[in-house]
């Protein structure tokens, strides 16, 4: 169900390059020889005219400054609608105009000196047939509507107003033929008139029909003049929206009090696939695919899928809690999209209206997001393919491959607890208790999401009690001489062989001999947390570091059909440039990429097109050590270190003090800091403690959600201290920047 607005004088106004010329229209009028007739159109600068001028013996004129051609309104009252007789709209443009009219009957105008509305009525009368052959399904429809409109007024009973209600929609989906028709000849037009005002005027009407390649493949051919007209402007913005909510993207944040009073926050449901479903009480098509929605829900709700359903009823939140309630839809919260009439009147920006946020142009639509939060299905038509579709999309999601894991360790105490956790993101797949000397668990591991787990003896953390697995079908099997996993042995399956041939091939090399008494003294000092003793170690690390990545390319390179080879790349090349990780993924086999890390890196790829430098920053809101929202757009106009660290990371704390001098001398410079923690839950404590310690006196983010948090999702962040360098415009100038090399930056983009 299609929702147009009328862009009558809603098109937002802004300032443009293009010459400024006069016009000016000269009309005569038949049956009303005096009296008064107003105009109303787009001026010069994208400001909005409403003028009048005095009939005088059946004569009037009209004079102004334009831009270029706009679209007018000729009316006599002030407040008629468009189905008023006495109003009609055509195209003005620079230049002298004639417009001759009829009392009552203001559609027959005649115009001539407009160019523009030459080539419009050229379209109409193409499409003239077309419209005579819908008047009676037109006269059907309004007849329906008007029982409708008649039964609530005699405040009939839900059975009689649905009856009429689905009556009305019926024939309205009759409409559908007529409009593509007429839909493939405006088309056909903007391809035959690429730079035509007409085209820009019509083309705003097709943003939410037009596939959107195809949108943007008119709207280039436009031309840089008409893209800056009020068309162009809105058509430009609708663009920029649909993006935001088209596969491919990342979604937008939002948090909003649900229907029992409840905060829903899209950032909470990292981890989770979710389907926004775009809906409202008096859409039919939504409320006839509910259905199929609870269906879905039921059949993958325990298995990762959520379901938010955002109403467009602000205006009349009884009929939606009535629909809710009816229909059987509060197994799943529900929000309303944030619609404020009075910004939309105003042609102002609402950026708490969800439709603008996912660029919803009608209902229903659903759109599906990953777990990382990445778009990847977008459902606008409300039809059985659709849903076809969004079933296969699901399917494919949740298919599911059994992993049985075999332990068996000397000295395991039964009822010891056994845990797997996927080493993404430490998220628990599964635990057990063991029994005497072994355990035994399955782990349900997604078609096509092989990849690297962690093993883990007991609740706590400790020296020996994790081993790295990787699963992917079959049975794997864990032997050592317990009570925990130290000098265990993994076996079982392809992958894991070949990840254990690639241990043994580090392991075995000459460059890296000494190499296990460093990585000791290393974890020496990190567990005294001796930043000091680290950050003189650190230059040893990075030399072994550096031939450790040789190593494992060159091993990569020679495995390019091992399904760990992207795990390796994701994993042990973690701090490796995209770009020339890329290279060596594309060298990989499809069987090697058919797994998590390979589509990890591939969502790398994607969202480092979004992030990457000359990109605008992804905005963001999380709340600071007080618990106050904070978001990205709060600091626009300053430069800003986008700065990713945690506590518990010794690097990010060796780190600091170059953060902190170049705050310190920048700060006065239009430069500031803002941090985004990395802390694990619980942990606010230790969060604020190395704030302190370490003097960061700068405004510090974070959801104490650790690898998961938010903003590290929403920028892909693998590794810390990660940063970008923002301008004030919010695009990214820089990325990484550590020690000298961020002076060395700050002295170059600031006075």
């Amino acid at each position: 169900m299609l929702r147009y607005s009328l862009l009558l004088f809603n098109l937002l106004a802004a300032l443009t390059i293009r010459a400024q010329q006069s016009f000016t229209l000269t009309g005569k009028i038949s049956g009303h020889p005096d009296g008064m007739i107003r105009i109303g159109y787009e001026a010069a600068g994208g400001k909005r005219v409403s003028d009048s001028s005095r009939i005088s013996n059946g004569s009037f004129s009209f004079h102004g400054m334009l831009d270029g051609p706009t679209n007018a309104y000729i009316y006599e009252n002030p407040r008629a609608s468009m189905d008023d007789p006495n109003v009609t709209d055509f195209f003005v443009e620079p230049g002298d105009m004639t417009i001759t009219l009829k009392q009552g009957a203001f559609r027959e105008a005649v115009i001539t000196g407009s160019t523009t509305e030459t080539e419009y009525q050229l379209l109409k009368a193409a499409q003239e047939p077309i419209r005579e052959e819908e008047k009676p399904l037109i006269k059907r429809y309004d007849a329906a509507n008007a029982a409708y409109r008649k039964a609530v007024k005699a405040k009939a009973d839900d059975r009689t107003l649905d009856t009429l209600k689905y009556r009305a929609a019926a024939i309205h989906d009759a409409f559908d033929p007529f409009n593509d028709r007429m839909a493939q000849m405006d088309y056909q037009f903007f391809a035959a008139h690429p730079q035509s005002y007409v085209t820009a005027y019509m083309l705003q009407y097709h943003t939410s029909s037009l596939p959107l390649d195809s949108l943007q493949l008119f709207y280039d051919r436009l031309g840089s003049v008409l893209q800056q007209s009020s068309p162009g402007r809105h058509i430009a913005e609708e663009i920029a929206m649909l993006k935001a909510g088209s596969p491919g993207s990342m979604a937008a944040d939002f948090s909003k009090k649900d229907l029992h009073g409840q905060q829903v926050t899209l950032s909470a449901y990292r981890g989770k696939y979710v389907l926004l479903d775009f809906w409202a009480s008096w859409c039919v098509p939504c409320r006839k695919s509910m259905p199929h929605v609870k269906e879905l829900y039921d059949q993958y709700k325990d298995k990762g899928l959520a379901v938010i359903a955002i109403a467009d009823d602000d205006n009349n939140p009884d009929a939606w809690k009535k629909a809710i309630a009816k229909d059987g839809t509060d197994s799943w919260p529900n929000i309303l999209r944030g619609l404020d009439w009075e910004l939309r009147r105003k042609g102002e920006k609402n950026p708490e209206d969800l439709d603008d946020k996912f660029g919803i142009h009608s209902l229903p639509t659903k759109i599906l997001i990953d777990p990382n939060g990445m778009i990847i299905g977008r459902y606008t038509k409300g039809t059985d393919e659709e849903a076809a579709a969004l079933d296969a999309q699901l399917a494919k999601a949740f298919a599911d491959n059994t992993v049985t894991i075999d332990g068996s360790l000397q000295g395991l105490t039964a009822g010891t607890w056994v845990y797997c956790f996927l080493n993404a993101n430490r998220d628990r797949k599964d635990s057990v208790r063991s029994f005497g000397g072994g355990f035994k668990m399955m782990v349900t591991v997604p078609e096509g999401e092989a990849d690297q787990y962690i093993l883990q003896i007991g609740p706590k953390l400790q020296a020996g009690a994790i081993s790295l697995v990787y699963l992917d079908k079959g049975t794997v099997t864990v032997k050592g001489p317990g009570p925990l996993l130290k000098d265990a042995v993994v076996t079982g399956g392809e992958a894991v062989s070949d990840y254990n041939a690639f241990g043994e091939y580090l392991k075995n090399s000459s460059q890296l001999a000494g190499s296990d008494s460093v990585y000791k003294k290393f974890r020496d000092l990190y567990a005294k947390k001796d930043t000091l003793g680290y950050t003189a170690l650190e230059p040893e690390l990075q030399r072994i570091d550096s031939i450790k990545t040789e190593l494992t390319k060159a091993w990569i390179l020679q495995h390019p059909s091992s399904r760990v080879a992207s795990m390796i790349l994701t994993f042990n090349l973690g701090r490796l440039d995209l770009d020339k990780k890329v290279a060596i993924y594309d060298q990989l086999t499809p069987e090697a990429k058919n797994n998590a890390s390979g589509k990890r890196l591939e969502y790398s790829i994607r969202v480092n097109n979004l992030t990457g430098i000359g990109k605008k920053a992804l905005d963001f809101t999380q709340t600071d050590t007080a618990g106050r929202p904070v978001s990205l757009r709060d600091f626009h106009g300053r430069y800003v270190l986008l700065d990713f660290w945690a506590s518990w990371c010794m690097p990010c704390r060796a780190e600091n003090p170059n953060v902190v001098a170049a705050f310190r001398k920048y700060k006065d410079k239009n430069f500031t800091v803002l941090s985004v923690s990395l802390d694990r839950p619980g942990a606010k404590d230790a969060w604020l403690d190395a704030i302190h310690h370490d003097g960061l006196d700068w405004t510090h983010v974070s959801d104490l959600q650790f690898w998961n948090n938010a903003v590290a999702k929403l920028y892909d962040i693998e590794s810390i201290p990660s940063n970008l360098l923002l301008d004030p415009n919010g695009v990214i100038v820089s990325k990484n920047l550590h020690g000298e090399e961020l002076e060395k930056k700050l002295g170059e983009v600031l006075p």
